[in-house]
């Protein structure tokens, strides 16, 4: 990663481990809009995230994610925007800005994360 993607960090980013899904739902490619993918967690903010996946995810996308809530059950549902891709070992990874909003998991994801 370079440093840019540093440089633009609000809060550290802790390392995690689990597994979300991802539902494309706005995309500049229309064909792709509605496709879920399955994702590992690599990094956790308050405000945003690093994920994983065997699926290119295109720079702009709306994603809506489920996370795991590993302080209980069920999960977290949270909207983003995807900020950067980059290829690694045979996978993709992605950093994810998370939204504000009413319909979301947002504010108590930031209780947990910060």
């Amino acid at each position: 990663m370079s440093t840019t993607h540093l440089e633009k960090r609000k809060e550290f980013r802790h390392p995690r481990e689990g597994r979300l899904f991802v539902q494309i739902v706005k995309a500049e490619d229309e064909e792709i809009i509605g496709t879920t993918i399955s994702c590992d967690l690599v990094e956790v903010s308050a405000s945003g995230l690093r994920i994983q996946t065997n699926t290119p995810i295109p720079v702009g996308c709306q994603l809506d994610l489920w996370v795991d809530n590993t302080l209980g059950p069920g999960k977290f549902f949270l909207s983003s925007d995807v900020r950067w891709t980059q290829a690694v070992d045979g996978t993709y990874q992605a950093g994810v800005s998370l939204h504000d909003g009413p319909a979301t998991d947002i504010e108590v994801w930031r209780q947990v994360q910060g």
